[in-house]
């Protein structure tokens, strides 16, 4: 039986969207926080690759169902929780060093640029188990979760770097620190069920 997206599905699919993209938003600021000078190529790729793994995940949580679900839940939070705290601590240790920041190792590249579009998208993955039960359109779904995410993405790289032009190390600090928080939740959220 294919689901159809009604009018009462879309703000609910809207919503989830935004609250998915909280992660990417805050990892994208705290990492154009780090820099005075944003590329549109680090834009771009950021934005691009969070949003695709925001759509993919959700898909294959969708697709799978409990069984992926399954072969990440004992250890998903503990890896998403410590790529966040090493980045976020690695960016609060680096505001003390002075000098100008931009970007010593690109987190918009290889295998940084995938790590991190993973620990941001972990969520997607049992989101699209839920929607599976609830007979979301997954495919639609999917293409908002990563349309808003990317878009998301952009605004929080952008904002982070124009932050850290009128702030500047104060702004890595509170980046970096929004990063271990955001670890902290995750691994909170897990131990209490939530």
């Amino acid at each position: 039986m294919q689901a159809k997206v009604d009018s009462v599905e879309l703000p609910y699919v809207v919503m989830v969207a935004f609250a998915l993209a909280m992660d990417a938003l805050a990892v994208a600021w705290s990492l154009g926080s780090t820099c005075t000078e944003l590329s549109n190529g680090q834009v771009l790729r950021l934005s691009a690759s969070f949003g695709f793994f925001q759509f993919f995940m959700l898909v294959l949580g969708w697709m799978g169902g409990g069984n992926i679900e399954k072969l990440v839940r004992d250890y998903d939070h503990w890896t998403a929780s410590g790529i966040l705290a090493f980045i976020g601590s690695k960016i609060m240790w680096e505001s003390f060093r002075g000098g100008a920041r931009e970007f010593r190792n690109d987190p918009t590249v290889g295998m940084s640029l995938i790590v991190l579009s993973v620990a941001t998208s972990i969520d997607a993955l049992v989101v699209g188990f839920s929607f599976a039960f609830a007979k979301v359109e997954i495919f639609f779904s999917a293409l908002v979760v990563g349309l808003v995410a990317a878009g998301l993405t952009a605004v929080g790289m952008l904002t982070g770097s124009r932050s850290h032009k009128v702030l500047h190390f104060r702004v890595e600090l509170l980046g970096g620190l929004i990063l271990i928080v955001i670890g902290v939740r995750i691994i909170v959220s897990h131990l209490l069920g939530l």
